[in-house]
């Protein structure tokens, strides 16, 4: 092999190494997204709890 193309083979595995750790790396809208769902989740589950009667907790 010429060192043209061993340069140029390890130039595209850095390109492809580069290219999956920005696809890995966590996006903040997808963050947030998930924030107000938990928090959502977490509402309900209060209202829930606030609504059920003593009787209900018991059994």
């Amino acid at each position: 092999m010429s060192p043209v193309r061993e340069l140029r083979q390890f130039a595209q595995g850095i390109e492809r190494g580069r290219a999956a750790s920005t696809a890995a790396r966590p996006r903040p809208e997808s963050n947030e997204r998930n924030r107000r769902l938990r928090a959502n989740l977490k509402l309900i589950k209060r209202e829930m709890y606030v609504q059920t009667t003593f009787d209900v907790l018991r059994s």
